[in-house]
Formats: structure tokens, sequence, C-alpha cells
């Protein structure tokens, strides 16, 4: 018996958007990243939890740049 293998390809990236009732919180969320007076934010999220993830996608849906790790996961490799 011969197996083929099909692998489903899938995009490399994902464009995301704020659903509409949302919108008002995440433009809220970019305008307070964007301050001025902001050097950095710091991801304080659980390392390798969903929280992370949605911090990700935030810092990348409002053109951030991310500069910290989560604490723990620079203290214990939790992934």
């Amino acid at each position: 018996m011969e197996f083929q293998r099909t692998f489903l390809s899938s995009p490399d990236h994902f464009e995301l958007e704020a659903h509409r009732k949302r919108r008002p919180a995440f433009n809220l969320i970019k305008r307070l990243l964007k301050r001025s007076d902001l050097d950095e934010v710091i991801n304080a999220c659980d390392a390798g939890r969903e929280g992370e993830l949605i911090f990700h996608y935030l810092a990348e849906a409002s053109g951030q740049q991310e500069t910290h790790p989560p604490p723990l996961a620079a203290k214990h490799d939790c992934r």
C-alpha cells in the first residue's frame, strides 16, 4: 500500500483587524502605546500563553516594536 503525504499550505502572515465592537478599545490601546513619554512597553504576560500572543498581536497591529520578553521567560525558559 502506498501513502501520499499532502500538506495544507498556510499563509506566512495573517492580516488582523479589530472587531468593530472592539475597535474603540483597540484604538485606545494604540493611542496609549504611541505616547511620546513612553520609552518602552514591557510584555508582562505569561510566557507561552494566549495573553502573550494577544500582546504580540496588539504590538504588531499598532506598529510598535517589542523590546522585552515577558519577565519570567527572561529568567526561565518556559517555552
